[in-house]
Formats: C-alpha cells, sequence, structure tokens
C-alpha cells in the first residue's frame, strides 16, 4: 500500500493509488498516469533529487549507520541497559515524539496516519479576492508552518469528544474514534442533561465514572497546547458546518462537570474515592485542578479565534462565559488562598492579552464569507455543489431553478433565522434571478463601505462600538439584497461587551476575596481592595462607562455592572438573559466566611460604598 503525500497546493495528505489494474487485477505502473490530488485535482509529482547530490548523500547514510552501529556496539559493552539515565532519556523523548505525532498502541510513530483536516478546509485567499478593500484578505492567511500549528493536535483530542470529527480523517481511519466517542459520548449527555434538570437525581458513582472516561482526552488537550500558535483552515462556505467548534462545546460541557463535581465532592477531577491517588482529605488538589481546567479551556477558546467566523466567535465568548462563571464558587471555598486569588489573576490577565478581539477576528473572518457568498452566487458555484443557481437563465423561463426543493433563497432565509422562510425565500430568489454583473459589484462595493466604517471603530468603547454595529446593520437591510438578513454584527458586539465586563469584574472579585483572606473586616471600598493586590485603579463597567461597583448585602460582597440598561441597581435586581434590552444589574456574589465581621457586612445593605 502506497504511503501518504501531501499536496503542494492545498497541503492535503492522501495515499496515490494506481488507476488501472491488468487482466490478473495487479496495479499497472502508477507512472504511466497522473496522479491528483482528490481536494483541489493538482498533479502530484514525485520531488526530485537532484543527481548531483547523491553521491553526497550515500556518502553522508553511510558515515550515519557506521556511527549508530558504532553507538550500538559501545552502548553494549558498557552495559547501558541498566543505565538508569539512559531510561529517563528515552521515556522523556518518547513523551515528547507523543506531543506532535501520532503514536500507536506500541510507541511507535505511525507515519501512514494521515493529520486530520477540516472538511473544505481553505489555507489560502481565494485568487479572486482582490486586496482593495478594509483590509488585505492574505494578512488573514499568513503563514504557519503545520509543525508549529495545534490545529491537527486539538482535532485529534476534540474527537474523543465529538465522533461527528470523525469525517476529518480518511474513511481508513474513521471507524475506531467514531464507535468509541459515540458511545462516550451518549453515556455523558444523558447524565448532562439530568444534571441540568435536577442535580439531586443523579447517580454520582455513574457521574464520576463517565467524567474518568475524559482523562486522556484532556491530556491530550494538553498535548495539543504545548504548541504556540493554533489556526483552524475551515470552509469559505457560509453553510458549512464548524464541527471543530460542536466538539469544543462538548468539552467545554465535559470540564463544566467535572469542576461542579469535584466542587460537590471535594476532591480531584475524574477520581473516585478509593481510587489509586485519591485522597477523601485532598481539598488542595480540589483547587489545583479545578484551575487547571479551567486553563485548558480557555486556552481552547482562544485558539478557535483566528480566522474564526462571527458564529465561532460567538461560540468561544460563550465558552468564556460558562468557564469564568465557576470562578466565584471557586472563590468562596474555605480552603482557598492568597496565592490562588494570585494565579486567577495571572490566568484572567493572560487569557485577555493572548486572546485575539473577537469583535476585530469576526469581522475579519465575516467580510471573506460575505464576498465568497457573493462570488458563488455570482459564477454559480459553491452554494449549491453541482447545480445551478437562482440568477442563471434557464430552459424553463425565468422562474428560479430548484433543486431538491430548495433553493438559495430558501437556504439564505433559513440561515437568516427570518420568522417566514418560504416568503422571504421567494423574494430573495426573484431578486437573483434579476441580478446582472453590476448589482454584485454594487453589493461588493456596499459591504466593502460598510465594513471600512466598523473597522475604525472596532477598537472604541462599548457604546461606540454598538452605535456603529446597528446603523450597519440598518444600511445591510435598506442597501443591500440579502446580506441584512444575515448580519450578527451588534450581536457580536454586545457579548464582547458582556466578555469585557465579566473580565473586569473578577479581577475585583479577587481583589475584594484576597482583601478577606488577609482582613478580618471587609474594605471600606473597592478602589482600597484593587490596590491592595497590586491595580492602581477600579476596572471599568463597560457598559456604564465607569468604575465597576461593590454593595454588600445578606453576608455578601456583590461586585456588579450596571448592565445593558444603564440603570444601577445596587445589584438588588439581577439581569436575567443576555438580551440587549434586558435589565437589571450583572452580579458576581462573594460569599463571606465566619472569619469575617458579619456586623460590619450587614451595615449597609444593598448600598454603594463611598466614592461610588
Amino acid at each position: 500500500m502506497a504511503k501518504f503525500v501531501k499536496c503542494e497546493q492545498c497541503s492535503f495528505r492522501f495515499r496515490p493509488e494506481a488507476s488501472e489494474t491488468d487482466d490478473s487485477g495487479h496495479p499497472v505502473n502508477a507512472e504511466e498516469f497522473e496522479v491528483r490530488c482528490p481536494r483541489c485535482d493538482t498533479e502530484y509529482l514525485e520531488p526530485e533529487v537532484p543527481s548531483r547530490y547523491w553521491r553526497l548523500y550515500g556518502a553522508i547514510g553511510l558515515a550515519a549507520g557506521c556511527l549508530v552501529a558504532g553507538g550500538m556496539l559501545l552502548s553494549s559493552w558498557l552495559g547501558a541497559d541498566s543505565n538508569p539515565k539512559l531510561e529517563i532519556d528515552s521515556a522523556a523523548a518518547s513523551e515528547g515524539a507523543s506531543a506532535t505525532d501520532p503514536v500507536t498502541e506500541s510507541g511507535v510513530v505511525n507515519e501512514d496516519r494521515p493529520e486530520p483536516v477540516l472538511p473544505g478546509a481553505v489555507t489560502s485567499a481565494p485568487e479572486w479576492l482582490d486586496t482593495a478593500g478594509p483590509f488585505n484578505p492574505h494578512d488573514l492567511f499568513a503563514p504557519l508552518e503545520p509543525e508549529r500549528n495545534a490545529a491537527p493536535l486539538y482535532l485529534d483530542a476534540l474527537i474523543g469528544f465529538s465522533s461527528e470529527l470523525a469525517v476529518c480523517y480518511p474513511e481508513d481511519f474513521r471507524e475506531p474514534h467514531m464507535s468509541k466517542a459515540r458511545e462516550r459520548s451518549q453515556e455523558f449527555v444523558s447524565l448532562f442533561r439530568q444534571w441540568k434538570t435536577n442535580p439531586q437525581s443523579v447517580d454520582f458513582t455513574s457521574l464520576d465514572v463517565s467524567l474518568a472516561g475524559y482523562n486522556e482526552c484532556f491530556d491530550d488537550l494538553t498535548k495539543a497546547q504545548r504548541r504556540l500558535r493554533c489556526v483552524f483552515d475551515s470552509d469559505l462556505n457560509l453553510f458549512a458546518e464548524q464541527r471543530h467548534v460542536n466538539a469544543a462545546r462538548e468539552a467545554v460541557n465535559v470540564a463544566s462537570l467535572r469542576i461542579q463535581q469535584a466542587l460537590r465532592d471535594g476532591r480531584p477531577i475524574g477520581r473516585k474515592v478509593g481510587e489509586a491517588g485519591a485522597s477523601d482529605a485532598a481539598p488542595p488538589a480540589v483547587v489545583e485542578t479545578c484551575l487547571s481546567d479551567i486553563e485548558r479551556i480557555l486556552r481552547l477558546s482562544r485558539d478557535l479565534r483566528p480566522r474564526g467566523r462571527i458564529e465561532t466567535q460567538l461560540a468561544s465568548l460563550a465558552i468564556d462565559q460558562t468557564m469564568l462563571s465557576l470562578v466565584p464558587d471557586l472563590v468562596a471555598r474555605p480552603e482557598f488562598t492568597v496565592g490562588d486569588c494570585d494565579r486567577i489573576t495571572q490566568l484572567i490577565t493572560r487569557h485577555r492579552a493572548e486572546a485575539m478581539s473577537p469583535f476585530i477576528e469576526g469581522l475579519r473572518a465575516e467580510y471573506l464569507l460575505l464576498r465568497t457568498l457573493l462570488q458563488d452566487l455570482r459564477s454559480g458555484t459553491g452554494l449549491l455543489p453541482e447545480t445551478r443557481l437562482a440568477n442563471e437563465v434557464h430552459a424553463g423561463g425565468s422562474q428560479p431553478p430548484v433543486v431538491d426543493s430548495v433553493s438559495p433563497g430558501y437556504l439564505l432565509a433559513s440561515k437568516a433565522g427570518v420568522e417566514h422562510v418560504t416568503s422571504r425565500a421567494a423574494e430573495i430568489d426573484a431578486k437573483l434571478a434579476s441580478f446582472v454583473t453590476e448589482d454584485f459589484e454594487a453589493e461588493r462595493d456596499t459591504l466593502d463601505a460598510i465594513w471600512t466604517e466598523l473597522f475604525k471603530v472596532s477598537s472604541s468603547n462599548a457604546k461606540i462600538r454598538r452605535e456603529a454595529t446597528l446603523a450597519s446593520e440598518k444600511k445591510l437591510l435598506v442597501d443591500t439584497a440579502f446580506l441584512g438578513d444575515l448580519s450578527k454584527l451588534t450581536e457580536l458586539a454586545d457579548r464582547t461587551t458582556w466578555w469585557e465586563t465579566t473580565l473586569n469584574s473578577l479581577h475585583c472579585v479577587l481583589s475584594v476575596r484576597r482583601w478577606e483572606l488577609e482582613h478580618t473586616e471587609p474594605p471600606p471600598d473597592l478602589l482600597t481592595a484593587v490596590r491592595r493586590s497590586g491595580v492602581s485603579f477600579v476596572p471599568i463597567d463597560p457598559f456604564g462607562g465607569g468604575p465597576l461597583r461593590l454593595s454588600f448585602a445578606n453576608d455578601e460582597a456583590m461586585i456588579y455592572s450596571v448592565g445593558p440598561d444603564g440603570v444601577d441597581d445596587s445589584g438588588n435586581k439581577v439581569v436575567s438573559s443576555f438580551a440587549p434590552d434586558a435589565e437589571g444589574d450583572i452580579v458576581f456574589r462573594i460569599p463571606y466566611h465566619a472569619a469575617s465581621s458579619a456586623g460590619q457586612l450587614k451595615t449597609a445593605p444593598g448600598t454603594t460604598p463611598a466614592g461610588f
């Protein structure tokens, strides 16, 4: 069987096979036929080695062989088999190889196993895409050496959480991944739904067993994260499913339940009482393992963002919200220390510094998607593979062609989630039927103008950013045929503001908890607490524009933002959803412990300390 080769055009790895066989069934000499990449149809040419180098390569190979043979002979004379130092080095080398190379159960690197690739992955800017738009699209496809990219290792790890990633491998390698992941996922999903509905009804022994089954998957995530950079090459088709994002969501569900189960049990994650390495009295391990899972998932969230469409950015923000919402529960544990406060503060600071702006990155990727959509509709390719599109003239007359009862208008209306899909689909199809080249160019020019304005305010404060996205969505609805239906610009802006609010609020939560660990009374105001933790000012409330607020009630300290409505409710009215018009404050509670002065906590219930 031929080994896998790599296409020079699209970097896809495939196994070339002889295209014909003789009467006896044996392959005909493959050199007489062209070998083409199954993805981009580019002819594969075997790399040639200049003849003048063969003599040099032969001499180097002979010298290397002699050196290896001499080394083996010397090792046997010196009894190297009993040398513990060599055993340690060998184990370390094996561990290092497993971090970057696919390894079989015997520990031998499997060179024939191809790296997983997302279906339809695009690795370079399309040739038809010009550079006169709001940004240079080629910058988005800056080359990243495969050996430095964490994405293939992530796909290897995430398939343990979702069997749908099996399509990233050739068919020969799919079944083992699919069956094991499907069995594990079915068991977990059942327990997870039960947990969400009624946590008290869950069989915690079964839950421990199910969670422990993912330990290896989390180890694989850690291996992927040894590579410092990550870019998932995905399809530019607007309707392509983001399988790696779906798998990441499953990983977050597992991690969230692992952490909550650990906080409930007071035992290390994924270990049952009596299991090797477990202990009934190991509270510090709970904080340590919970922080490790939070850090691991936050890194996964950051690695989803490069070149990620708006849907991907929203998923990343939701992942952050899930993980960061667990921090107050962790902070409230009685064994929590000042050192733990500092570690989480550093973790959040690093996450903010290393995470790409979801708003800016989402703008860039969404622009490419919409430009690709216009190009597909204009050229009649890509949107509905191997079919005609609505803007093409066909023999039956002016009615747009329908393939399997699905037209481009129906796909676009369904994607937009409009209330009356059928009627909106008919409107879009009618417009596309009359479109000519000039109409597509006008859509492109409008898109360029809107995105240019959005990039100008992409680093502005939350209020300016939201006003710009609202104006842009209105312009898209009025000045384009259907692009306004697809816009999620304001949703992205709002969720980005929530993300910034959460990060700022948790800095305050950690400052107040740190103060409580070092004092027997609450801080006189929030500024005093944050200065004690090394910050010279109170973090900003992105929704209100001023500093975040501190309030006390019922033996609890509360850090709160005024929320989307901009009204200060002193933390007494809590926002109930992410809706842009939701009323109430965004509240982060910090339960105090017996060491604190309960009397002083109750002196000013529901009020804001002086200075705020």
